[in-house]
């Protein structure tokens, strides 16, 4: 049981001292205007790191819209 505790406490150790990796895609679109190389476009919004920012904010990047299914119920194929 010491045996396991101590590997325990070992292993968080060591991944508390090594640097935290931001996240993929962090900061991207921040400031004004954001920097070339975090503005995502038409051109690069599907395509990784951009696809991030890009796909959790398509209205930004295409025109959207709401579709209303209608009064009736759902149809089933």
């Amino acid at each position: 049981m010491k045996n396991l505790l101590l590997m325990l406490c070992v292993a968080v150790l060591s991944n508390a001292t090594h640097a935290v990796e931001p996240a993929v895609g962090a900061g991207m679109m921040v400031g004004a205007p954001p920097p070339a190389d975090r503005q995502v476009t038409l051109a690069n919004w599907t395509t990784p790191p951009y696809n991030v920012w890009g796909l959790q904010h398509v209205e930004a990047i295409l025109p959207t819209t709401t579709v209303d299914r209608g009064a009736g119920s759902a149809m089933r194929c």
